[in-house]
């Protein structure tokens, strides 16, 4: 605690240091008052989820029929399906 006192020059004696007791620069400090004026441009102290998503239309069904046809006996593999399905995709 010594080495973060020194190295960060805070105000603090040995007793505060010992008893390991919070240290509070004050409400007019440069610090707390950054701290207090990035605060209220976010919004407040308790943060808030905000729900903007963009609505994404989905493609047609049938666009994707082609990709996952049977090809005879079994279905098609992964890369059969869903490497052309990117690229259908892609080229919207």
């Amino acid at each position: 605690m010594e080495h973060f006192r020194a190295q960060f020059g805070l105000p603090l004696t040995d007793e505060p240091l010992e008893n390991l007791t919070l240290f509070n620069p004050g409400e007019d400090s440069v610090e707390v008052q950054y701290m207090r004026q990035h605060r209220s441009a976010l919004g407040g102290f308790l943060p808030q989820r905000r729900r903007h998503a963009l609505t994404v239309n989905a493609a047609v069904p049938d666009v994707y029929a082609v990709h996952y046809a049977d090809t005879g006996d079994r279905m098609g593999s992964n890369r059969t399906c869903v490497v052309p399905s990117r690229y259908v995709v892609l080229s919207w």
